[in-house]
């Protein structure tokens, strides 16, 4: 049997370090995926019904924030901003499941239409208390998911966009 250098075991270690983080993502990455498989239900019908309000209204762009407080431009960004409170108690308990993340805080809920396909972002950590932001993100189009987070870089290098589950994706700026 050979025998294995102290030197190899090190060398060897520092490299599954190094790569096994891009293969399995980092743990707020893995934790923010257990996280949306243990809420999914959530989501989705956040994601629905953000949709039928969308729909109902004139607007192409609408925020729900973590109390259920709506605000929404009626026709365009630079028209006036309406804002209400809503009052459906299912929407309002998935809300409370999502603030109930570890280790980060739900920020928000955009959705809107992007050149003619629906996008629903969740964004996390918006002020980066926990580390970079992050977005769990519903979108049939991946190319104008793609084109939507590039747009937001501003001061980001770069962004990870991995897919989790049938049209739902996180994306993470790197910063």
């Amino acid at each position: 049997m050979r025998k294995v250098n102290k030197y190899t075991i090190i060398i060897i270690s520092i490299c599954l370090f190094i790569v096994m983080p891009l293969f399995l993502g980092t743990p707020k990455q893995r934790a923010a995926k257990r996280e949306f498989s243990n809420k999914f239900e959530a989501y989705n019908a956040i994601k629905e019904s953000l949709i039928n309000e969308l729909q109902k209204s004139n607007s192409q762009r609408m925020i729900l924030y973590p109390d259920g407080v709506i605000t929404y431009h009626v026709t365009d960004i630079y028209s006036d901003i309406q804002s209400f409170m809503m009052e459906d108690e299912e929407l309002l308990n998935n809300l409370n499941l999502l603030n109930e993340v570890t280790g980060t805080s739900f920020d928000r809920c955009m959705i809107f239409n992007f050149n003619g396909h629906i996008i629903v972002d969740f964004v996390y950590d918006w002020e980066r208390a926990y580390g970079n932001t992050y977005n769990i993100c519903y979108s049939e189009n991946l190319e104008a998911l793609e084109l939507h987070a590039s747009e937001g870089m501003h001061l980001a290098t770069s962004y990870t966009l991995k897919k989790l589950k049938n049209n739902w994706y996180y994306f993470v700026y790197n910063h």
